[in-house]
């Protein structure tokens, strides 16, 4: 008979729902757990079985709470909780004891979770390690930043435990421990009472030992009820794709990759092309994320620099660098490389084109601009065809902008009754370079649409 710390979390939290299981009885399995392994493996930062053992009777004493009632969690140290200490990792917020619980931690406990501890995250979830050891080999790294998260689920302390992802802050760790790990889509998890490292990075998820684990645990996060949907048997489609970096990869990670690809077995298995003409994302990731932190932890910076590790004043010091401008033409390819093809409901479409010939150019087209296109600009080609929103199919306007995309500040703004400027000359460097981007985002209706075109001129920057 499999022992209770085990069990799938799912398992566990419908013997729970039955109450067929108490809540106090499945924590202090955990507890023998943690008692066992934890001075090996040093997932928690703090641990506290009577607060813990407080909550698990309270609940048993209950109404049932929700999807997650009486399941023990983790959280991890970057992540605010009102009972607990959350020290995000650094010595310098040691004892720290915040206000309020994170929103989610409390969503967590709205639905029945009990928060068993706190789990060890590097600093400020950056390189600086903390002192967890893989639970299945303590001369190995877990993985980090959520290092505690990972290893206590994967050493049956604990069924689910809350994690961060700023760059591989989830996927690497549960990879390195063996785990499910689960990184939401941006912004569908609320980030309030987490540690703001980058705004534009920053993903609230968690770990579990099975893909319906973290579906519970997912649907309370996000309060998407369809992750709590039974599989109905379909056979899954699964997507391989090899990223720029494969090449950097060990042979060990190729041998695992074909391994995998072999147990997949009957599976429908789709090659994914890594699309043409992106930029270098990891330097994009790097740059943005160095920006942000910079900037996020600047009371640290500044009055306890001495108190940081060297690997993250090193960062600190590489973003407060990078300017503004930079940063801004960094977000923009972000967001092309997010998505490559806008949609909108006035099926507009817009996309990157080489100029053509000068034989080929539109008569209408000023003489400027069909000088500037002859000299080996580029042109970006906006066609829209709008529609009545009150549910007519009449055209409301049908129009081509032909825009000069010049590689110098001196040849903006091009004289076409449309504004480029607002397009920066690491967007105007792609476009040279042969790539084809989808740039704009139409809005709700073709006015929105050409102020958008119509933005000022931005400084040219990018990545540095």
């Amino acid at each position: 008979m499999a022992r209770l710390h085990d069990l799938p979390a799912v398992e566990l939290a419908a013997r729970l729902a039955r109450r067929e299981l108490g809540a106090e009885a499945l924590l202090r399995a955990c507890v023998e757990r943690i008692d066992e392994h934890e001075a090996q493996v040093q997932a928690f930062v703090h641990f506290d079985r009577g607060t813990a053992i407080a909550q698990a009777r309270a609940l048993d004493a209950g109404p049932w709470r929700g999807p997650l009632h009486g399941l023990p969690l983790g959280v991890k140290d970057l992540i605010d909780t009102a009972d607990l200490p959350t020290g995000y990792g650094s010595a310098v917020y040691a004892g720290h004891r915040p206000a309020a619980d994170a929103a989610a931690v409390a969503l967590c406990r709205e639905a029945g979770a009990v928060v068993a501890g706190k789990t060890v995250s590097t600093e400020f979830a950056y390189f600086h390690p903390g002192a967890t050891r893989n639970p299945h080999d303590p001369l190995h790294t877990p993985g980090g930043s959520s290092s505690g998260s990972a290893a206590a689920v994967a050493a049956g302390m604990l069924p689910l435990a809350l994690g961060t992802q700023t760059a591989g802050s989830i996927i690497r760790p549960a990879a390195f421990c063996g785990v499910v790990g689960y990184k939401p889509t941006l912004g569908r998890v609320p980030r309030a009472g987490v540690k703001s490292l980058s705004e534009s990075l920053d993903v609230v998820g968690g770990f579990g030992r099975s893909v319906r684990d973290v579906a519970l645990l997912g649907a309370v996060l996000t309060g998407d009820a369809r992750l709590l949907a039974p599989h109905d048997g379909s056979v899954p489609r699964i997507g391989l794709c090899t990223t720029p970096e494969w090449p950097l990869a060990d042979a060990d990670t190729h041998g695992a990759w074909q391994l995998a690809i072999q147990r997949l077995g009957a599976a429908p298995l789709s090659v994914v092309v890594w699309p043409a003409g992106l930029p270098d994302l990891v330097v994009l990731q790097k740059a943005v994320m160095a920006f942000e932190m910079a900037r996020a932890l600047s009371h640290e910076r500044l009055r306890q620099r001495s108190r940081l590790s060297d690997k993250l004043v090193g960062l600190l010091d590489e973003g407060i660098a990078i300017d503004g401008a930079s940063h801004a033409t960094n977000l923009a390819l972000v967001a092309l490389a997010r998505q490559r093809r806008w949609r909108c409901s006035m099926a507009s479409t817009c996309c990157w084109r080489p100029a053509p010939s000068a034989k080929h150019l539109p008569a209408w087209l000023p003489p400027a601009t069909r000088c500037s296109a002859v000299a080996g600009r580029y042109l970006a080609c906006l066609l829209c065809t709008c529609r009545s929103r009150r549910g007519g199919t009449a055209c409301l306007s049908a129009c081509s902008w032909w825009a000069t995309m010049a590689t110098t500040p001196g040849c903006w703004p091009p004289r076409t009754g449309v504004s480029a400027g607002f397009l920066s000359r690491q967007h105007q460097q792609q476009v040279v370079r042969g790539h084809r981007y989808t740039f704009l985002q139409a809005q709700t209706s073709g006015r929105s649409l050409l102020q958008h075109v119509r933005q000022p001129a931005q400084a040219p920057g990018g990545v540095a």
